[in-house]
């Protein structure tokens, strides 16, 4: 598989990603572009579960999800939404902040995702693809209590 296209405007971002289906293919496709292996027995044929999106190995019945290890694991918060968010960070001029970014969400944050973090932690939550390669979001605020 070659590189992902992200959307450069927001009515493609709207189209690109209009249903959930469509955030956890993208999700899928960055995360595994040569396809899923299962990390226990190294298998490469699974079964999908439609209702939750996750895999299940056909060799061993590992359960695999897409979201597992990232900001997006264990969030209360739909992926579509998830997905605007990142949009916002990646597109923003000078960016958004967490609070921000928490307020645009209307609510809290779950998992590992601490609402004063700085815009870098936002950013992971979905690896964002653009014709010439990955988005990092660069943090402008000062370090609140941190040591230098």
């Amino acid at each position: 598989m070659g590189q992902l296209g992200f959307p450069k405007t927001l009515k493609e971002f709207r189209e690109q990603f209009a249903k959930e289906e469509d955030c956890y293919r993208y999700l899928v496709e960055s995360r595994w572009p040569e396809g899923i292996n299962c990390p226990r027995c190294a298998g490469k044929s699974f079964w999908r579960r439609k209702r939750r999106y996750k895999y299940i190995c056909q060799s061993c019945g590992l359960e695999i999800s897409p979201t597992a290890g990232t900001l997006l694991q264990d969030t209360h918060i739909a992926i579509q939404e998830w997905f605007w968010a990142a949009y916002l960070v990646a597109t923003l001029t000078p960016g958004l902040s967490a609070r921000q970014l928490q307020r645009q969400l209307g609510g809290v944050f779950g998992g590992d995702f601490d609402a004063g973090a700085e815009r870098p932690a936002v950013a992971k939550a979905v690896e964002l693809h653009l014709s010439d390669g990955v988005v990092h979001a660069a943090s402008a605020s000062p370090c609140h209590g941190q040591r230098q």
